[in-house]
């Protein structure tokens, strides 16, 4: 599992991102490991059946979609993120800080 992630995207979010940007559990880690090394835990150890929530991963493919729309298309931001068309286009078309991004799901709590 962990062979079939694309470090790319990974490691310029990495580059480009603020810890206060990230999902709130991710930020936490990056205030101790940093950025870069907060991205990859989640991407690497969510997949694997850890307590790291997917929506972490959901949350930075969203902030990558959003820091890169314009420098790559909408189906290159797919490719790279391993993502549907329309999951990018949702979050292109959608405010960068909606409501339901901070919203906590009742799943977080599990």
């Amino acid at each position: 599992m962990i062979a079939e992630v694309n470090l790319k995207w990974v490691k310029e979010l990495g580059e480009i991102a603020a810890a206060e940007e990230l999902p709130p559990k991710v930020a936490e880690l990056a205030k101790v490991a940093g950025v870069g090394a907060a991205v990859k835990t989640f991407v690497f150890y969510a997949p694997l059946q850890t307590t790291f929530p997917k929506k972490c991963i959901d949350d930075m493919r969203k902030l990558y979609i959003r820091k890169k729309f314009g420098e790559y298309s909408a189906i290159e931001l797919a490719k790279i993120l391993g993502v549907s068309l329309p999951f990018v286009y949702e979050v292109i078309n959608s405010p960068a800080n909606s409501p339901g991004d901070n919203q906590m799901s009742i799943y977080d709590c599990i």
